[in-house]
């Protein structure tokens, strides 16, 4: 980028003049030079245009606000900005990341569970809530705390607890699989439930 301060019609003179990338998603090796302050992008579905746009997005938000912010907005690019959190080189003793499945690929959910375990095994702590049950099949039974309302007041419970579903998890199911099946809404009396 170039930036030497001056106004355009009231905008600031800032634009991007050229970009490589590297091993991202579609892209093996790209570079665009001498680009000018109208660029056009055309091509088929599929051919990487919204993987462009996703960063320039994700860097606007880094550049005017900060990579907190640019990760909470959710592009496409979130998996990257999870990792660069994750290993930054002055890691965060404490990490509450809320929902970080959305708008994330499916098939990247998994490896994300294992980056926060990770993280977590070199001294971190993380907590992260879910709504997804293909990302909760990437945690471990001991890992997961369901809270659920009851008589007005939340409570908390450690899934493990409940015998039947350790059977369950050693038999073959899901975490995930479980959750939507409704048994973690009581941990620990789903025994008398399914009798």
């Amino acid at each position: 980028m170039s930036e030497n301060g001056e106004t355009n019609g009231g905008l600031p003179s800032m634009r991007v003049e050229s970009i490589e990338i590297h091993n991202y998603r579609l892209f093996k090796h790209t570079v665009m030079k001498d680009i000018p302050r109208l660029a056009v992008l055309v091509g088929k579905n599929g051919s990487g245009k919204s993987t462009l746009f996703d960063v320039f997005s994700f860097l606007k938000d880094a550049l005017t606000q900060n990579v907190a912010k640019a990760v909470a907005k959710g592009s496409t690019i979130k998996m990257f900005a999870y990792l660069v959190l994750l290993y930054d080189p002055k890691p965060f003793p404490l990490l509450a990341i809320e929902e970080p499945e959305n708008q994330l690929y499916p098939h990247l959910m998994q490896n994300l569970a294992e980056e926060f375990r990770s993280y977590a095994q070199r001294g971190g702590q993380v907590f992260v809530s879910t709504h997804s049950p293909e990302f909760l099949n990437g945690f471990n039974l001991d890992e997961i705390y369901v809270l659920n309302k009851e008589k007005g007041f939340t409570e908390i419970k450690k899934v493990d607890t409940d015998p039947l579903i350790k059977n369950l998890i050693e038999e073959g199911d899901l975490p995930g699989v479980l959750w939507l099946q409704g048994f973690y809404e009581h941990p620990g009396n789903m025994v008398k439930w399914v009798r």
